[in-house]
């Protein structure tokens, strides 16, 4: 599975920020993004996930399918992840 640490890490870079600029648009401390990135944090928290996605400009649905590797699950939770990606995909689209 990504972790969400993953991500905003790949996003922060692509916009060539800093932990530091990330964090003033997220209002968190530095601190805390370091944490996220480095996985040291056990999780983000939703409210930090949603406000990402806004400064980012991107959906949640978006970052949930992200998070989501099926190879790593067994065959019943891969239909059942696979089912929720149908579900977020058709979201996105017709949103």
């Amino acid at each position: 599975m990504k972790r969400f640490g993953k991500i905003l890490r790949e996003v922060r870079e692509a916009l060539d920020m800093t932990q530091g600029q990330m964090a003033d648009a997220l209002e968190i401390s530095r601190g805390y993004v370091s944490m996220i990135e480095s996985q040291e944090s056990p999780r983000a928290s939703w409210d930090v996930i949603l406000r990402f996605c806004t400064y980012a400009d991107i959906s949640h649905n978006q970052i949930i399918l992200e998070m989501m590797e099926p190879e790593e699950m067994s065959e019943e939770s891969q239909a059942l992840v696979e089912a929720l990606r149908q579900s977020l995909e058709s979201q996105i689209t017709t949103s």
